[in-house]
């Protein structure tokens, strides 16, 4: 993965990837560099903070922790709809 970035260092696919292999190796504070290269080319979606707070959560950083949740489900809730809405939209069918 670090080689590809060396072909390409603007390739946002790549820098994803790589913020996942670190995640998914237990590196927290790698994948938050990884997670703030991605953020400066586009916004993060909820996926990436949920990550972020797990990660801060795993560092003992529970304030920005606590933030990378509230912005996780303040963008889940409007990017989804809600579950009790579509529970009653299927009982009306």
């Amino acid at each position: 993965m670090k080689a590809a970035l060396q072909l390409d260092q603007n390739n946002l696919v790549y820098w994803k990837d790589l913020s996942s292999t670190y995640y998914l190796a237990g590196n927290c504070p790698a994948t938050l560099a990884t997670l703030d290269v991605v953020a400066k080319s586009e916004p993060p979606g909820s996926g990436a903070w949920f990550i972020r707070a797990l990660c801060y959560d795993k560092l003992h950083q529970f304030k920005p922790a606590l933030e990378a949740y509230d912005k996780f489900l303040a963008l889940e809730q409007a990017e989804r709809p809600t579950r009790s809405g579509r529970r009653s939209s299927e009982a009306k069918s």
